[in-house]
């Protein structure tokens, strides 16, 4: 799936085998799944692996900031930086501002760099652009699309390397994380806060008291089985009267929050019910 996908990235993009290095295309996810009949979230997901495997760089955002990459290295970027001594000042501002520009496409902010040289936001722009034609750097100017850079020349599938190793671990990352959320929506017991402190590493403090799993406890030691004893207790009252809340609060001397979750339980087993003039009765 991955290895194909890549390939209909350049169909889509039309980049022919052997070119499309350092090109940035404008790339819209749902216009790609819809033209190769794709699952969106499998297209997303085997994109991802191609990124993370070095061969493409998609980027997510509708406003996309300018971004820039050194296509020479230090030794030879030095010796242009001699032969060309107009650039000099302004690669030296790049290289002082930013870092990682060697290694991966960096975010830029013309207005940023045009403020510490003190020099037009336009000069900057010329600037950047004529080192791109110098093929010093690639600059891809800021757009209002995502956008997918092919970070290698475009490869035949036969020559795509995915690592298996690789996969199994993302797809064990994945099963994880999937079953830590279905514990997180399941459970019933432990306060949501403290569900999140421990998947994150975080040591455990007292419950938050807000969520809806402590608001259900109430806090004040009102588990399942304190509940199960005040509902033995409400259809004992009402086994021969129809009684209001406030009259079984007033007979129970239990808090609000504890009874109105026991008489919910017994409205739920259908054991007690509302009469027409809102006082509940046993069934």
């Amino acid at each position: 799936v991955i290895k194909s996908t890549y390939s209909a990235v350049a169909g889509f993009l039309k980049v022919p085998v052997g070119s499309g290095k350092g090109i940035a295309y404008d790339f819209n996810l749902y216009d790609f799944a819809n033209a190769y009949k794709l699952s969106v979230t499998v297209a997303y997901n085997s994109l991802k692996m191609l990124e993370k495997h070095g061969y493409i760089l998609v980027t997510d955002e509708i406003n996309n900031p300018s971004r820039v990459h050194f296509l020479i290295g230090r030794d030879d970027l030095y010796r242009f930086q001699i032969e060309n001594q107009k650039f000099d000042g302004f690669i030296k501002l790049l290289l002082r501002s930013y870092t990682g520009v060697f290694s991966d496409y960096t975010v830029i902010d013309e207005e940023v760099l045009s403020k510490r040289a003190n020099i037009p936001r336009d000069i900057v722009y010329q600037y950047l652009i004529k080192l791109a034609q110098l093929k010093v750097i690639n600059y891809i100017p800021p757009k209002k699309t995502p956008l997918l850079i092919f970070t290698e020349e475009r490869l035949d599938e036969k020559s795509l390397h995915i690592s298996y190793e690789f996969y199994t671990e993302r797809r064990n990352s994945f099963e994880q994380r999937l079953n830590a959320m279905l514990v997180y929506a399941y459970n019933t017991t432990d306060c949501r806060n403290n569900q999140l402190l421990n998947y994150f590493g975080q040591p455990i403090v007292e419950p938050c008291g807000q969520c809806d799993i402590c608001r259900d406890k109430d806090l004040s030691g009102t588990d399942d089985q304190s509940i199960e004893k005040i509902a033995i207790e409400i259809t004992k009252c009402l086994k021969d009267h129809v009684l209001s809340l406030n009259d079984l609060a007033n007979r129970l001397q239990v808090k609000e929050d504890a009874l109105a979750q026991a008489v919910r339980y017994l409205l739920d087993k259908e054991k007690i019910a509302y009469a027409e003039d809102g006082r509940l009765l046993l069934m």
